[in-house]
C-alpha cells in the first residue's frame, strides 16, 4: 500500500475476462483498499503505467499483440521500481529462474493463485526496502561529501570525531 493514501494501487494486465474476474474475486477477499486498472493491451498498460502509477503489476503471460517482457523491458528502461508478479502456468526451475532475472518479483501459477495476496505483499515490500536502502547509500554520499568539503576547505584545522564518527566542535 502506499504509504500517502492507504490504498493500494494495481495494475493488472491480462487480457481474459474469466481471469480478471478470478484475479479480483481473489483480492476482494484481502479487505486491503484497492483501486486497479485493467490493461488488456500495451497501449492500455503504457497509459496506465504512466497516468495511473501502479504501487504493483499483476500480469499474465501469455497476450494475442505483445508479452510481459516488452512489459519489463519498458519498466527498465523508463527505470520504474514496480513490483511485477507473473501469473503463468507451469514453470520449469530454468524458466522461473529467467523470469527473476528480467526482473519479474514472484510468479505464480494458476494452480496457487490464492498465494497472491501474500505475494503482492512480499513485493512490495521488497521493492519499499530497496527504496530505503538506496535512500540511505543516497544521504551517506551526500553526508560524506560535506564532511570533505568542510576538510578541504579548512586545511589547517584540527577536527574532533566522536564515538559515532560524528564532528564535534
Amino acid at each position: 500500500m502506499t504509504a500517502t493514501s492507504g490504498t493500494l494501487r494495481l495494475l493488472i494486465v491480462e487480457e481474459q475476462q474469466s481471469e480478471l474476474l478470478l484475479l479480483q474475486s481473489i483480492l476482494a477477499e484481502t479487505k486491503i483498499a484497492i483501486i486497479i486498472k485493467i490493461a488488456k493491451n500495451e497501449i492500455e498498460f503504457l497509459k496506465h503505467v504512466n497516468r495511473f502509477k501502479p504501487d504493483a503489476i499483476i500480469s499474465g503471460d501469455t497476450f494475442s499483440s505483445y508479452s510481459f517482457r516488452e512489459e519489463l523491458e519498458y519498466l527498465r528502461e523508463q527505470q520504474l521500481s514496480i513490483p511485477f508478479i507473473l501469473i503463468t502456468g507451469v514453470l520449469p526451475d530454468v524458466t522461473a529462474q529467467e523470469y527473476y532475472e528480467l526482473g519479474v518479483d514472484d510468479y505464480l501459477t494458476k494452480f496457487n493463485l490464492l498465494q497472491l495476496p501474500d505475494s503482492l505483499y512480499k513485493a512490495i515490500e521488497k521493492h519499499r526496502l530497496k527504496k530505503e536502502h538506496t535512500l540511505s547509500e543516497e544521504i551517506a554520499k551526500l553526508n560524506k561529501d560535506r564532511v570533505q568539503t568542510i576538510f578541504d576547505n579548512n586545511p589547517d584545522r584540527t577536527f574532533e570525531l566522536g564515538l559515532k564518527g560524528e564532528l564535534k566542535r
